[in-house]
């Protein structure tokens, strides 16, 4: 609630009983209702005392009141009123203007009690003193005094809350109005009102910038850009959507107590709802959704590769001619020892300058001719 609708409230609280005690609490009506046959002490008459409490004077008028007496009077009244704003500010500050307007009726009706009260301390010792009641005691003119003003309060504060409550209602905002006449349509329409910030399942979902930063998400609302709900598939959500459950297996049968399916059987295989991937047979991992399957999704991006450093500019390496063979072996190595193939070397004629072979040697296994096939030596 604003200052200036609390001031506004207050405002309307002290007018009626202002208006009260400009019109009827006047000297001329008070000293015209005293000086009548009209009796204090039977049927209304107490009221009427009552009601004469918050009295103002601007002459002494026929009883030749003094100055001091005049003085005294009005400024106990000026007392009065500036408490009854005071608690009237107080009092609505405490009121929540989403409730009913009840307790701003109560509010303006306890200022004027405590008001009224509290002002007859002042009012008192000043008339007290005003008159010169030398014979009577003090105490006697003071809670006097403070009865009449709390019974004032009691008997007439309701003007000041029925104040209250006018102001409360002309300073009404529009939100407060609308919420108002759909809390009366509520119990028409056959449900209680949301609370603010939240949608009914079902309703208009509001765009990105029109949702209320902080209100809390209901049942069946959709984040911006999600795909809307067909008809027909309540409660269906995608795997590993943001800000939605993920989506529990099926309960084999075996778990439930029924009878064993084998495996092949379609009810032995989990549901998956179309457009999301398999997923794997329970106990295992479950599947991470791929870019692009259902609307709104995003997509995943491949990971950018680092880039490769440049290597640094090296000298050309200079080319290594073959080895040269020496040339005691080059004149060692003739055409002829090389094979070709699978082919078995001819053997090489005897040379002369080889000595003869013996009869040993002739009768070893190991020494039959063709099976060495390296050259002789020379």
């Amino acid at each position: 609630m604003t200052t200036r609708r609390m001031f506004v409230m207050a405002g309307g609280a002290l007018a009626p009983v202002l208006l009260l005690a400009l019109l009827f609490d006047n000297q001329w009506v008070v000293d015209a209702t005293r000086e009548s046959d009209f009796d204090f002490q039977k049927g209304i008459g107490p009221l009427v005392s009552w009601s004469q409490y918050p009295q103002w004077r601007l002459t002494g008028g026929e009883q030749h009141f003094p100055a001091k007496f005049i003085l005294a009077l009005d400024f106990s009244l000026l007392v009065f009123f500036a408490l009854l704003a005071l608690f009237a500010l107080a009092a609505v500050r405490a009121v929540d203007p989403r409730r009913g307007a009840f307790g701003v009726v109560i509010g303006g009706w306890w200022a004027t009690v405590a008001a009224g009260g509290l002002s007859g301390f002042v009012a008192g010792p000043l008339l007290h003193w005003s008159l010169d009641m030398s014979g009577q005691p003090m105490s006697r003119a003071l809670w006097s005094l403070v009865g009449d003003g709390a019974s004032f309060g009691l008997m007439f504060g309701w003007l000041a809350g029925l104040g209250a409550l006018a102001a409360f209602m002309v300073t009404r905002t529009p939100e407060e109005r609308l919420a108002r006449q759909m809390a009366h349509a509520a119990p028409h329409l056959g449900g209680p009102l949301p609370p603010a910030g939240a949608l009914p399942p079902g309703g208009p979902i509001p765009q990105g910038g029109h949702m209320q930063p902080g209100a809390p998400m209901q049942p069946g609302q959709m984040y911006p850009g999600q795909m809307q709900q067909a008809p027909g598939q309540p409660g269906q959500m995608y795997p590993g959507h943001p800000g939605q459950m993920q989506q529990q297996p099926m309960v084999p049968p075996q778990a439930q107590g029924g009878q064993g399916l084998p495996p092949q059987h379609p009810a032995a295989v989990p549901y998956v709802p179309p457009g999301g991937p398999q997923q794997p047979q329970w106990g295992a991992a479950p599947v991470p959704p791929q870019g692009g399957q259902y609307p709104g999704g995003p997509v995943p991006q491949p990971p950018a590769q680092p880039p490769v450093p440049r290597q640094p500019a090296q000298a050309p390496v200079p080319a290594v001619p073959p080895p040269t063979p020496p040339a005691d072996e080059a004149a060692a190595e003739r055409p002829g020892d090389e094979t070709v193939g699978d082919e078995e070397p001819e053997a090489a004629p005897p040379s002369e300058d080889a000595p003869p072979k013996g009869p040993a040697e002739e009768t070893m296994l190991d020494g039959r001719p063709g099976d060495d096939t390296l050259p002789p030596p020379r």
